[in-house]
């Protein structure tokens, strides 16, 4: 497993290096040690070596479950441990799969909203997401990436010739909660899980998770997070600093 991974982010990263210039920001909100849920958005194939080259930790990817299709792509993906799941995020085996990573305190990385964005856009995630975090009361990293979008074919991944972002946010956990969760809780923390990302990404990529619907949204519930560093979060969102909408 460690060969095939190893290598391919190796490729991945000469072949970002020569061909793209990619602006990352936040590398040091990264914990390096302990269980963690990363947690992006999803504009172009070459999501998964931007997130990785950036996180720098070995992450076991939960993948959509059609990638898997074929004995060749089956045994590759899983070699990258990677691990497949259902696109509508009902799927028992993945979650258990998930869990028994982060009790390894290892690194497990989702794409809640089940596959790339062809409008460019972020579209609603799977609550599933928020279903894990609860669960395993791991910490959850925000990455947001963009420019990704422009590289459609999988061999452009490495031939990029183009400008990509990356920012990573501050971990948080979610509360712990005692017994049955209701669907509208979980739809709320994902909603919340998201729009962390969505505030570090411009403005025209946001889509679904757009800073007035997500202000409106937070704004009417009295639940907050817990920040990894004890503190509380107030439950309302300020208007983030803009990122540069271009590469340096």
């Amino acid at each position: 497993m460690g060969v095939y991974y190893h290598f391919g982010t190796e490729m991945a990263r000469v072949g970002m290096g020569l061909f793209a210039r990619v602006d990352r920001q936040g590398r040091e909100n990264v914990p390096r040690h302990g269980p963690l849920i990363v947690v992006s958005n999803h504009m172009g194939n070459s999501d998964i070596p931007l997130v990785t080259s950036t996180v720098g930790r070995y992450i076991f990817f939960m993948a959509k479950d059609s990638l898997f299709r074929g004995p060749v792509r089956n045994h590759v993906l899983r070699g990258l441990g990677a691990f497949p799941v259902k696109r509508n995020g009902n799927d028992p085996e993945a979650l258990l799969w998930a869990m028994q990573q982060l009790d390894r305190d290892r690194c497990v990385g989702l794409f809640p909203e089940g596959g790339r964005s062809l409008e460019g856009q972020m579209r609603r995630a799977s609550a599933g997401v928020a279903y894990l975090a609860l669960k395993s009361q791991a910490p959850i990293l925000p990455v947001a990436c963009w420019g990704s979008e422009k590289i459609r074919p999988l061999w452009r991944t490495l031939f990029a010739f183009c400008n990509m972002s990356v920012r990573v946010g501050q971990p948080f956990t979610l509360p712990k909660i005692e017994g049955n969760v209701s669907r509208a809780v979980l739809e709320h923390f994902t909603d919340n899980i998201m729009g962390r990302i969505a505030i570090m990404l411009p403005e025209q990529y946001r889509g679904y998770y757009s800073l007035e619907r997500m202000r409106a949204q937070v704004n009417a519930s009295d639940n907050g997070f817990r920040q990894q560093d004890g503190d509380e979060w107030n439950g309302t969102l300020e208007e983030a600093e803009q990122p540069d909408s271009a590469s340096t």
